[in-house]
């Protein structure tokens, strides 16, 4: 599992960062999972997934649900969160799906720094 951290650049330009760290992590499907519709959809408008290959989730449980249901190379997940705790859920996903790839997207104002222990 790879865990990057990308912080939100100001409003508008949060994809350069987001796009960076996917160009590492190669091919196949993504999830997007964020309580905040407005980027969701600009991440799949930006990088211009295909339908097939980019899902949406609203939240942390929305996510796990997904992951259950498909298979996805890479999890770009909001930080913050509103339905589960950021650092639980990496947790669960790094037992449950050990060969998927996170991108944790930190908002502007997050003064808080996520850490994971991935051994």
């Amino acid at each position: 599992m790879f865990v990057e951290t990308v912080n939100d650049p100001p409003k508008g330009q949060i994809m350069p960062a987001a796009s960076a760290a996917l160009s590492k992590l190669g091919d196949g499907k993504i999830l997007v999972a964020s309580p905040r519709a407005e980027i969701r959809k600009q991440i799949l408008e930006t990088l211009a997934f295909p339908a097939a290959q980019a899902a949406e989730a609203v939240g942390g449980a929305d996510a796990l649900m997904r992951l259950e249901q498909s298979e996805f190379r890479t999890l770009l997940l909001d930080s913050q969160l509103e339905d589960l705790d950021v650092e639980e859920l990496v947790g669960k996903i790094r037992d449950r799906y050990p060969q998927l790839n996170v991108v944790l997207l930190n908002r502007a104002d997050e003064s808080k720094q996520l850490s994971f222990d991935l051994t």
